[in-house]
């Protein structure tokens, strides 16, 4: 999301290592299974109905996303509380800041406080190496975090990741093998303390500017949980236009998924696409309902084994562009149609 973990943990390094004496939180801070969406891994298998689950591989991309962003602020956080902090005054510890040299442009300063036994709030922030005034940090994330009661790093809290603010620091364009230039802002949400455990993200005004200046920022929402044995519950929710450019169809579409897993990986996914000109279209053709809805059931080897289009009456061709019925509902692992919450 920004400068590499390790170059901005050696900065800090360098620059705590005389410092005062180490804070407490380090045991608290959630480990990477804490927080994480556990989607099943992809395996082998030869394909059933002939593919292997889009459904399945888009949960799994998705997920996979999210966590790369999450790990990356738990990992640089755990790795800067391991160190000396520079600065200790009652509650509050602070790392650097660092003294950038070379290429270095950035010149960080991370901050922790203890607000009472167990809990504790950080901030990882940066500002031009030149700089030399408090008013030029920028967060590049912040959050907070509470002890669990059973595992100290099984607690539960939140992470705040702000993008504009990287990509002001980082000063990152497209091209140049760099497909990423994210902004807007990220809130997660975790509990590792509960069964099943949790975890929420809310993008705000999101989007990636390598996809071009036809894409505007949007919000998009995850939910997440997860039961002991490793049965899954995962909901999503984007805006976007699913129409042909031809079809001269400019509204945003709102798309949200829910996908559902068993322990050993076969789970089902219902897709709602609605709004923007989907009632229109719908209207167009005579067929009640607001919303388009597609199902896939998969397999434990994450091949498709039943899937559908409705409203029934859709045209046959648009059916089959989407998901032509095949297989047999009978082989899902759930059954019943599960829609997303309104998210």
């Amino acid at each position: 999301m920004t400068a590499s973990r390790l170059s901005v943990l050696a900065a800090l390094a360098l620059a705590s290592a005389c410092g005062g004496n180490a804070a407490d939180f380090t045991g608290i801070i959630p480990d990477d299974g804490a927080v994480t969406i556990n989607v099943p891994g992809q395996s082998g298998g030869q394909p059933l109905l002939g593919a292997r689950s889009d459904f399945y591989e888009t949960t799994y991309n998705i997920s996979r996303g999210i966590n790369g962003g999450v790990t990356w602020v738990l990992g640089l956080t755990r790795a800067i509380s391991l160190q000396r902090p520079s600065k200790v005054d009652g509650d509050q510890y602070t790392w650097g800041p660092s003294q950038p040299s070379g290429l270095d442009r950035i010149q960080w300063k991370f901050e922790a406080t203890k607000v009472a036994d167990g809990h504790w709030t950080f901030q990882l922030l940066g500002r031009p190496k030149n700089s030399t005034s408090e008013a030029d940090y920028k967060a590049v994330y912040d959050g907070e975090v509470f002890r669990g009661a059973d595992d100290p790093a099984r607690g539960h809290g939140s992470l705040n990741l702000y993008f504009d603010n990287s990509q002001a620091l980082e000063q990152k364009s497209c091209g140049n093998a760099n497909r990423d230039v994210l902004e807007g802002r990220a809130v997660v949400a975790f509990a590792a303390d509960v069964n099943p455990r949790t975890v929420s993200v809310d993008f705000v005004d999101f989007r990636n500017a390598c996809d071009g200046d036809t894409v505007t920022r949007q919000p998009a929402h995850y939910d997440y949980t997860e039961a002991a044995d490793g049965a899954g519950n995962f909901q999503f929710s984007a805006h976007g236009n699913v129409h042909k450019a031809a079809e001269n169809k400019p509204l945003l579409e709102k798309m949200a998924i829910r996908s559902r897993w068993m322990a050993n990986g076969a789970g089902r996914s219902d897709v709602s696409i609605g709004e923007g000109e989907v009632p229109g279209d719908l209207a167009a053709n005579s067929i009640s309902g607001n919303a388009v809805i597609a199902t896939e059931c998969w397999d434990e080897m994450f091949n498709v084994s039943y899937q559908t289009t409705e409203p029934t009456d859709l045209p046959q061709g648009l059916k089959d562009a989407i998901r032509p019925t095949e297989g047999n509902a009978a082989d899902c692992v759930f059954t019943q149609q599960e829609l997303p919450d309104v998210i």
